[in-house]
């Protein structure tokens, strides 16, 4: 309507049950009381158009607005509360509880009340359970605090402590509170299931550049051996130690990319080491079932020992070879005949072991001779 004439210029159309009007202090926006869909229409005074609907209580009778243009009150007659509206964002940021069946008439004009803001913060967003979170509580104008942290428990001191034991994804809700109402905000904190784990893994990778499937088959052989560990858990391991006995000393890790000297979660630590094959590796037949057997073990301060092994197949080759030959025929040479009596015939028998590994029990006989040697 046109003040200076009382000419209806326009018609908006708003909810069902208009039942009060208010205009902000600055003539932009009028703001109508829906009664019977229970919200509050936003209109926009320059177009005329309803810009926002913004849901208040139960039979909404009346809408004030305060002197500086920042909220509305909405009078919820049904429900006996007093809605409060935020005219920058048009939401309702609070609601206050009051006698039977309010209503309200034109411009607020009496002192804004002051009404809860809650707020906090935590040491910790997620973590491993169980986990232990210490809330801190940063409301405005508060005195009464209700947390709910999401697993069935609750708190109404100021700033608790709460254990989550479980794993799981949980959202916390605090409701401040003062003698003028209420405010609730959120937040969520992601508890994890420990589990540590890690794998290792040792294998062959060449036998004195036979390839890693060759067989050891003499005394100064190298096998050439690798080892990785891998985190497969969901936790950082620390003070990984990876112990050879046979290799000694070994090579690494290569693989160590974000903290030195922690298996970081997906990290995979390659290890390297040669060892040498000995005579007595041979003679026992890789001490008696045929193999080369090499156990690594890794450990950590997270976990129990994990080992692994490998082994490299002994190849015996046991040979000898003997030869008897004339070395003097009575102090005439060894191409000399037996002419008479007496002469005495000087023999050498050479045995040589032809094969890879010791001998043992040997005995060599001459039925015509008597034997002088080892």
């Amino acid at each position: 309507m046109d003040t200076a004439t009382n000419i209806i210029t326009a018609i908006v159309d708003v909810e069902l049950g208009p039942a009060g009007v208010a205009v902000s202090p600055d003539g932009t926006k009028v703001y109508v009381a829906n009664m019977g869909s229970g919200n509050v229409s936003v209109i926009d005074t320059a177009s005329n158009n309803v810009v926002a609907s913004v849901g208040a209580g139960n039979s909404p009778f009346g809408v004030s607005v305060t002197l500086d243009g920042t909220k509305a009150y909405v009078a919820n007659m049904g429900s006996g509360t007093v809605s409060v509206i935020d005219i920058a964002n048009n939401t309702v940021t609070a609601t206050v509880n009051v006698g039977n069946s309010p209503i309200a008439f034109g411009q607020f004009i009496g002192p804004e009340l002051v009404f809860p803001v809650a707020n906090f913060s935590t040491n910790v967003t997620s973590g491993y359970a169980p986990l232990s979170v210490q809330f801190n509580d940063s409301s405005e104008t508060t005195d009464e605090w209700n947390w709910d942290f999401g697993d069935g428990n609750t708190s109404i001191d100021q700033n608790p402590v709460h254990t989550y034991s479980i794993a799981g994804n949980y959202t916390i809700n605090l409701t401040a509170g003062n003698g003028n109402g209420t405010n609730s905000t959120f937040a969520n904190i992601i508890v994890l299931e420990y589990n540590p784990a890690y794998t290792i893994d040792k294998t062959v990778t060449d036998v004195s550049g036979k390839g890693s499937s060759a067989n050891v088959t003499v005394a100064g052989d190298v096998i050439s051996y690798q080892i990785e560990v891998n985190n497969t858990g969901n936790t950082d391991l620390t003070n990984i130690n990876v112990s050879d006995p046979l290799l000694g000393s070994l090579t690494g890790p290569s693989g160590d990319n974000s903290q030195t000297g922690i298996l970081n979660v997906g990290e995979n630590w390659t290890y390297t080491g040669n060892y040498t094959v000995t005579q007595s590796d041979l003679n026992s037949n890789g001490g008696g079932d045929g193999f080369i057997n090499n156990t690594v073990t890794v450990d950590c301060d997270e976990l129990d020992q994990e080992s692994d092994s490998a082994e490299v197949p002994v190849e015996q080759n046991p040979a000898y070879g003997i030869s008897k030959t004339v070395i003097d025929v009575a102090g005439r040479g060894p191409e000399a005949n037996a002419t008479s009596a007496g002469d005495i015939i000087s023999y050498q028998i050479n045995v040589t072991n032809d094969g890879n590994i010791d001998l043992t029990n040997l005995s060599v006989d001459d039925p015509l001779i008597s034997l002088q040697g080892l």
